[in-house]
């Protein structure tokens, strides 16, 4: 797992071949999936031109969590998923990486910039948010209780009538309080979900 340093942030994951013969690592050879890196960069910088939109999804998610006994991963879970901007309580993902082509080329050049910088450069007017993924995953905070569909209708209809959260593709899932610790994913038969609600 690799996670960056400074804005933008975010996690990604790199393989290093490693001979077990002659206990020699190759790091010269390291490499990660093609596309992988640049998804994240892309997902980070819209988390940090939408930095205050994304923090009033952040209290809203928490609020909700108040009310009917939720919670996210735990701080630990977090980068397991290692390929995406993401917290506690959603990752955010790119559907497609074509039309971003100019803003990792000037990434690559200085990554350095301002918030405002990318703002301009990202071009957030012409964005396809069908393709820009914003996935909530929520856990019941009790054991032995099934999703509460009250719940996810609040947060469907708290998404929709918000006009300070981040554009995008929401996609929802709200889980009971049991967690694969291999991919901390918690999705089974009774998970409950609302899939393409579209924000833009």
């Amino acid at each position: 797992m690799v996670e960056s340093i400074g804005e933008p942030h975010f996690y990604t994951y790199a393989v290093i071949p490693i001979n077990k013969k002659i206990e020699e690592i190759y790091s010269d050879k390291v490499f990660s999936q093609q596309g992988q890196v640049e998804s994240v960069i892309i997902a980070g910088l819209y988390g940090l031109i939408k930095k205050e939109e994304f923090q009033n999804l952040t209290n809203l998610i928490e609020d909700l969590n108040e009310k009917y006994n939720l919670t996210g991963l735990n701080e630990e879970a977090i980068p397991i998923g290692a390929n995406r901007f993401s917290n506690q309580y959603y990752f955010v993902s790119i559907g497609d990486l074509n039309s971003f082509n100019h803003v990792l080329k000037e990434y690559i050049e200085d990554p350095n910039r301002s918030q405002e910088e990318w703002l301009e450069l990202m071009n957030v007017q012409n964005i396809d948010f069908k393709k820009m993924i914003i996935a909530i995953k929520l856990y019941m905070a009790s054991s032995n209780v099934d999703p509460n569909k009250k719940a996810l209708d609040e947060l469907i209809q708290a998404i929709e009538s918000s006009n300070n959260i981040p554009n995008g593709n929401y996609q929802l899932i709200l889980n009971d309080n049991l967690i694969h610790k291999e991919d901390a994913n918690g999705y089974k038969e009774n998970s409950l979900e609302k899939i393409d609600l579209l924000k833009k």
